[in-house]
Order: structure tokens, then C-alpha cells, then sequence
């Protein structure tokens, strides 16, 4: 995640409009991919370690794998891993230009404000201070 600084300029809607509809077609399409795509490359090279015993920790894993590959070619193809990667940076990209950017009302701050309160795994993350920061800003220039 990027470092971000607030700004002190107020920006137009439809600034806010743009940068949040990129932001919706790269989350859009790095979600969809990771769905139909690269989850599952992944939980088929997974199902393929553990059906040959392959475990993480264990004694010879990294050489028992590389023979597994040679033998079967069973890895993921590292164009999905690098265009899983891409649509992932872009997608974080998008979000941290929409934080960075002061909202230019109540609606985006909701916005703002649900992305960093979200408890999708039963917990929030820990985000940076500079992170949230523009969003301090944004709360005591909107909220009297």
C-alpha cells in the first residue's frame, strides 16, 4: 500500500465520480480473475501436493517439488501469476488514489470510511497512519 499525505484542496464530484468508477472496474476485474482464473491454478496445484504427500515445512520440500514439476508440470503458469499480480496492483492503485484524494462529500467519506472500518475476515486491518490521514481531514472538514 502506497504512503499517502493529506491534501488540503477540496476536490469536484466528478473528480471523485472518475476516480471511484476506475476503482470499481479494477477491483471488478482483479476479483473476477482471481475467481474463474487464479484461484483455481492455485487450488488445483494444492490439490495436486496433497494428493503426492507435498507439504510446506517438510525435510527436501523444495527438491521434491521441482521434481514434481519436471515430472508433471502440474505449477501454475507464471503468465497467471504475473497477471494476477498486475490486476492486483492496479485495483490497490485505484483504492489508494481514492483515499488519497479528500472527499468531496458525505457519500465519499461514507465510502472512505467503510473501506478502512470493513471487517470482512472478523477483523479490521491495522492501516498506517498516513493512510487514514486524508481521511481525518475529511472528517473534520465535512462533520461540523
Amino acid at each position: 500500500m502506497n504512503t499517502v499525505t493529506a491534501r488540503k484542496q477540496v476536490v469536484a464530484p466528478s473528480q471523485w465520480g472518475a476516480a471511484l468508477a476506475r476503482y470499481k472496474v479494477a477491483h471488478e476485474i482483479n476479483q473476477r480473475y482471481f475467481k474463474e482464473v487464479y484461484g483455481p491454478c492455485a487450488d488445483a496445484e494444492r490439490a495436486f501436493e496433497e494428493q503426492h504427500g507435498l507439504e510446506h515445512g517438510q525435510p527436501a520440500y523444495v527438491e521434491r517439488r521441482k521434481a514434481l514439476e519436471q515430472m508433471h508440470g502440474y505449477r501454475m503458469p507464471r503468465s497467471v501469476e504475473e497477471t494476477a499480480d498486475r490486476l492486483c496492483n492496479e485495483a490497490c492503485a485505484a483504492e489508494d488514489a481514492l483515499m488519497e484524494m479528500p472527499a468531496p462529500d458525505l457519500a465519499a467519506l461514507r465510502f472512505k470510511l467503510e473501506k478502512l472500518l470493513a471487517a470482512d475476515d472478523g477483523s479490521t486491518d491495522g492501516w498506517s497512519a498516513d493512510y487514514v490521514r486524508q481521511t481525518q481531514e475529511d472528517i473534520r472538514r465535512l462533520l461540523p
